[in-house]
């Protein structure tokens, strides 16, 4: 909570070919919805890819002021960023694990659950309904 995201960026990344099929500066200041945590949602003018099938997953990266990875995810599988002139060029995305099939109901998201104070503690879950803005249901933050 607290956290000013001016200076944020969301990189969204295609695994089929490892290139940043766009972007998504990030603003706000993140809300305390208790313990000193919050959550923050964004809207997208462009679609979040979903995949391309058995191990060609899609991703995003959180990278910080001063081009900094924070983290750099993919689901339906891992692969490397072929990205020149990018801060993620040759890394690889970490797979979470667990997959969205083609059909599941807008509304819906991949989410981490459980309880703990550190990103570790959780554990990648979903889909499940979203909760924009919000601590996800099922998940505690001390």
């Amino acid at each position: 909570a607290g956290v000013d995201l001016n200076g944020y960026v969301l990189l969204f990344t295609n695994g089929g070919n490892g290139a940043v099929y766009n972007s998504l500066n990030l603003s706000g200041i993140i809300p305390d919805e208790g313990s000193g945590f919050g959550a923050i949602s964004f809207s997208l003018a462009f679609g979040f890819q979903n995949g391309g099938g058995a191990g060609e997953g899609d991703g995003l990266a959180l990278i910080g002021p001063g081009n900094t990875i924070i983290q750099n995810l993919s689901y339906e599988g891992s692969y490397v960023i072929n990205e020149p002139g990018s801060v993620l060029n040759g890394t690889t995305t970490t797979n979470i694990n667990i997959n969205e099939p083609g059909n599941t109901p807008v509304g819906q998201s991949l989410q981490l659950l459980g309880t703990g104070g550190t990103f570790l503690d959780f554990t990648w879950q979903g889909p499940a309904a979203q909760s924009p803005g919000v601590i996800n249901t099922g998940q505690t933050i001390n």
